[in-house]
């Protein structure tokens, strides 16, 4: 029986949703020195259930317990249930490995809001479902401003050291982050709700992808483009990370990569750019808006990321 005397057997893996969580998940548990959990804050692994939420040190503490229960003998971790970098000292203070999963902002937005509106109305099925929701309720009509305060974008921009350090002390700049939204007439409340929920999708994610790219950095990151695409990738840029000593089969890697589709909450997959295309009039000023004009600068954060968005609204 194999035993990772070092106690670097834990890992946590960051992610807002929305790309491919639930397929690393189970990537990883296919893997026999791997249990991964999913979507989860308390042990034992209850989905989504707010009730038995741990703190992020109690549950890092908790995968140490689970792999010192079994002799050493199997490697716990989790994907996805705590935001941003609210896992990574917690779980570094137990040695453990600390990675997030980024996906190009449009893609993840757009599965984010199609998932949402879903839920919210059956009828929607897919991207192109909601397409015609959206346009049924004249929603491409509506125009709608997205602003920030310039004077106070001005100030943090001006001094960025300053508001970095405030959100990796996770004391946040979630709320400074989500612009105002002016419309030319009185919105209807169905047109609220769907503009807010839209905009949730926007910042949450963008802020979230901001704070691990400052607060964890490139050697954390896993790529979800290449993460689903690329055995080798896959290998390196997981496995090992998650631990050196991990043996990582040809049998084992034909498991993952034959699995089902990845994410299909937007029924047929888009680019980036048919994504941008198709999105209506409001839903490109608020992205526009996020990610170009306000207190933090995300369209640089990504594009170091090497995710390059260009503003298209006008």
């Amino acid at each position: 029986m194999k035993k990772f005397k070092d106690n670097n057997h834990i890992f946590y893996i960051s992610s807002r949703g929305h790309n491919g969580t639930k397929w690393l998940s189970s990537s990883l548990s296919l893997h026999p020195e791997i249990i991964c959990w999913h979507g989860t804050r308390s042990i034992p692994p209850i989905a989504s259930n707010r009730q038995e939420s741990l703190l992020p040190h109690e549950f890092a503490n908790g995968l140490a317990v689970c792999n010192q229960a079994c002799q050493n003998s199997k490697i716990f971790g989790a994907v996805h249930g705590f935001y941003g970098l609210d896992m990574k000292q917690p779980i570094e203070a137990e040695n453990g490995s600390y990675l997030f999963l980024i996906r190009n902002p449009i893609a993840a937005i757009n599965s984010n809001f199609v998932c949402k509106m879903k839920q919210m109305f059956p009828e929607i099925k897919s991207q192109d479902n909601l397409e015609t929701f959206l346009r049924d309720l004249l929603l491409d009509k509506l125009k709608i401003e997205a602003k920030y305060d310039l004077e106070d974008v001005k100030k943090i921009r001006l001094n960025l050291p300053k508001a970095h350090k405030k959100i990796v002390s996770h004391k946040g700049m979630l709320k400074e982050h989500v612009p105002k939204i002016y419309a030319e007439h009185k919105l209807s409340q169905i047109h609220k709700t769907i503009i807010n929920s839209f905009l949730n999708s926007v910042t949450e994610i963008t802020y979230f992808d901001y704070v691990n790219l400052l607060g964890a950095g490139f050697n954390c990151m896993i790529r979800f483009e290449q993460m689903v695409i690329s055995k080798e990738y896959f290998r390196k840029n997981i496995l090992s990370k998650i631990h050196s000593s991990i043996e990582c089969s040809n049998k084992y890697l034909d498991q993952v990569f034959n699995q089902d589709a990845i994410n299909q909450h937007s029924g047929k997959s888009y680019s980036a750019e048919q994504i941008r295309n198709r999105w209506l009039p409001f839903q490109n000023k608020i992205f526009d808006s996020v990610a170009f004009e306000g207190y933090l600068p995300v369209a640089n954060a990504y594009s170091n990321a090497q995710y390059r968005i260009s503003p298209l609204s006008t």
